[in-house]
């Protein structure tokens, strides 16, 4: 399992990739406000990502937050 985050708390990103919980937002951008890793088998499928993977939750400029597995982010430019 890697522990190495790509991104760091306070980093403005977007989302980049379809996810079920992404709210609708013109450029779908926001801050990395929590990290935490994968750790069952329940939550890799919940994702559809591997076992280990790093979630963020991204908080919008609303104040609204969801959780997005790292492959589904980038850093905003």
């Amino acid at each position: 399992m890697s522990e190495i985050a790509q991104f760091k708390y306070g980093d403005v990103v977007e989302v980049v990739g379809n996810t079920t919980k992404k709210p609708t937002f013109p450029q779908n951008q926001g801050s990395i406000c929590g990290i935490h890793h994968i750790t069952s088998v329940k939550q890799a499928q919940e994702f559809s990502v591997p076992y280990g993977s790093a979630i963020y939750l991204v908080e919008f400029s609303d104040g609204t937050a969801i959780e997005v597995p790292e492959s589904l982010l980038r850093l905003s430019r």
